[in-house]
């Protein structure tokens, strides 16, 4: 898609700017101790804490867009105050993307929440 690509391109050039080998957003850095490999998300294998916290509110997520048929969830959404919150959380992750900067949403999130019809340039909805 336009904007998993333009994703892409806006983290290889960050990486030339800084004169670092570019790899993959979400990848796992050399020096994490995967090997350089991504996390096995395979059914079975334990997520980090942070991995099953995020699949719980994308499966929020989910609920909320076969009730309402999108995923605007307002910031302060009033049936789910949590869920606007980190709707609200991925769009910053992603505008990190864009920008170059550090960010902890990882490619198949990035992927997932695209594939559901996620908007990403908006903030505060």
């Amino acid at each position: 898609s336009t904007v998993a690509a333009a994703a892409v391109e806006a983290a290889q050039r960050a990486c030339k700017t800084e004169g670092k080998a570019a790899r993959p957003f979400g990848a796992a850095r050399p020096d994490s101790g995967t090997g350089g490999q991504a996390p096995d998300t395979t059914p079975g294998v334990e997520l980090y804490r942070g991995e099953r916290e995020w699949n719980d509110m994308f499966q929020r997520l989910r609920e909320y867009r076969k009730e309402h048929g999108d995923c605007l969830v307002p910031l302060y959404c009033p049936e789910d105050v949590p869920l606007g919150l980190w709707v609200d959380r991925q769009r910053v992750e992603i505008k990190k993307i864009f920008q170059g900067k550090r960010a902890t949403l990882k490619w198949e999130q990035f992927l997932s929440l695209e594939r559901l019809g996620f908007k990403f340039g908006l903030r505060g909805h």
